[in-house]
């Protein structure tokens, strides 16, 4: 019923934490979130944003300046090294060992402009991108690499004009913003949105 679309490859976490490469359109199944000491498969991973590392040689990262806006970014990376910050932003991120288990994160906003990262020790598998969450890696070598949203969906006809349920369990990362419809994890409609039913993540004003 389902028809799932992304247009270029994309990274998930399989059972043994190594990083794996998904090909264009083909979804990524059984992504693992290491939890309580041990890999959890979470099954089939979506992003609908598209996200870009700006980092280049990303893998094993040195020394480089990163052009950036004033708005809310995210660096992560595995390995035990530092990066420190100064131009746009100025801090540091300090690197908890080898392997996905280890990842660490932080999201901060710069000023408009150029951002030199430091690095120093073993920084592996590293982003930086334009975003208030992490999202998954995405390998660079000479040049800044985009992953493309994901879509998944089933067409009006795909349904029969008889009763269905659609059950979901999984994880949704999200910047609380203050927004009505925060993050859409599920929309049900027909083709002139008459009828629909969503759901939904809404933080605005005092609701999380």
């Amino acid at each position: 019923l389902f028809t799932f679309g992304r247009a270029s490859t994309a990274t998930y976490t399989d059972s043994t934490g190594a990083i794996q490469s998904a090909a264009d359109n083909v979804a990524r199944l059984n992504h693992h979130v290491y939890e309580n000491g041990q890999w959890v498969n979470k099954g089939i991973f979506i992003e609908t944003e598209q996200r870009t590392n700006l980092f280049l040689f990303s893998q094993f990262l040195s020394t480089q300046n990163v052009t950036v806006s004033a708005t809310p970014h995210t660096v992560h990376f595995t390995g035990s090294g530092e990066i420190v910050f100064s131009g746009a932003y100025t801090g540091s991120l300090s690197g908890a060992g080898s392997g996905e288990e280890n990842r660490v994160t932080l999201t901060f906003t710069p000023s408009a402009g150029t951002l030199t990262c430091t690095v120093s020790g073993t920084v592996s598998f590293a982003q930086i991108e334009a975003g208030a969450t992490p999202s998954s890696y995405i390998p660079t070598t000479n040049a800044e690499v985009s992953r493309a949203k994901e879509t998944c969906f089933a067409s009006e006809a795909a349904w029969s004009a008889n009763a269905f349920s659609i059950h979901t369990q999984g994880l949704v990362t999200y910047s609380d913003g203050g927004n009505f419809a925060e993050a859409m994890v599920c929309r049900i409609r027909n083709n002139d949105f008459s009828q629909r039913a969503e759901l939904r993540i809404d933080t605005n004003s005092t609701n999380t």
